[in-house]
């Protein structure tokens, strides 16, 4: 399952990385050259590969600030944009690719299974990071304070409760950031808002071309991260027999020519794969292990609302 989330990145890597040249290339290039299909067997061919040959990615680790400034600043841009009004009302100085929506509400005891769709896509973005364990064993171990024992459990629980404060850190910025740009996509254009919501804004937009750029570099940097998991899981399930890189990157991009909606892809990555790794693999992990009746039914729940979110999710 890791190695299918890892191989769903790179497909939706590919696909952001698609749209966004497209979009900033299509003022000063022909339609032909600047296609969606186009930048995406372009990039791969001249970006993509090179960079999945490479056989140290510790250079790459300095463009995760890139990646970070990129999705902060994409944030500001659409909320400038929101409270300028710049893609709907009587000052609108854009026009975006999609025209804006009206908002419709429903009474909040009516159910709306779009809901479950949603619940899908955060199942996607707040998963651990398969590399997790290892940021775990390279994190620096804080020192004893003054007069305190420093043996080895010590420093183990020294560490972990400096990567729970982490780990706290950051999925409370991803929260912030997730809840803020979904919202403002929303009011700015409404249902007809995109699966990558860059889409929506206009080529024309200067803003919104830089905020292609920031999140197309910082894609660009981090495919190979997840392509080395796909590949290495690959490896380790077909042995002696392993397939080609090149192969598995060809793979990755068919698809992301096939599919356009981000959206639905994140939505059923996570309905199946992120779903599992979630709430289900730990819980059944746990519910083995566990000793008491009681920690026993408690995982098993968590393993039935898994399995209710999976389902929901696909069908």
């Amino acid at each position: 399952l890791v190695t299918m989330e890892c191989f769903s990145g790179c497909v939706a890597y590919t696909m952001i990385l698609g749209d966004a040249f497209s979009l900033m290339l299509s003022p000063y290039l022909p339609a032909a050259l600047v296609s969606r299909s186009s930048c995406i067997v372009m990039i791969t061919l001249l970006v993509l590969y090179p960079l999945s040959r490479m056989k140290n990615f510790a250079p790459l680790a300095k463009f995760s600030l890139v990646g970070t400034f990129g999705i902060v600043y994409t944030a500001a841009f659409m909320g400038l944009r929101l409270l300028q009004g710049a893609y709907a009302g009587p000052h609108a100085q854009f026009v975006g690719a999609v025209p804006p929506a009206a908002l419709q509400t429903t009474a909040p005891w009516m159910p709306n299974f779009n809901m479950l769709i949603l619940a899908s896509i955060f199942s996607t973005a707040y998963m651990a990071h398969f590399n997790a364990p290892r940021m775990l064993q390279e994190l620096k171990t804080p020192p004893a304070p003054p007069g305190a024992s420093d043996t080895a459990e010590d420093r183990r629980q020294r560490r972990l409760k400096l990567f729970a404060k982490v780990v706290f850190m950051g999925y409370g910025a991803v929260i912030l950031l997730s809840t803020f740009v979904m919202v403002v996509g929303f009011l700015t254009f409404g249902a007809n808002a995109q699966g990558n919501i860059l889409d929506s804004y206009s080529a024309k937009d200067p803003l919104a071309g830089l905020a292609r750029m920031a999140v197309a570099t910082s894609v660009l940097f981090g495919h190979p991260l997840q392509f080395v998991g796909f590949r290495d899981g690959v490896a380790q399930i077909a042995g002696k027999g392993k397939l080609p890189g090149w192969l598995l990157l060809a793979s990755a991009t068919g698809l992301a020519l096939c599919v356009r909606d981000l959206g639905k892809v994140q939505a059923f990555k996570g309905a199946l794969i992120s779903v599992f790794l979630i709430f289900v693999a730990p819980s059944l992990m746990g519910m083995f292990s566990a000793k008491s009746g009681a920690a026993k039914v408690r995982h098993g729940a968590v393993v039935v609302l898994g399995m209710a979110l999976a389902a929901a999710g696909v069908f």
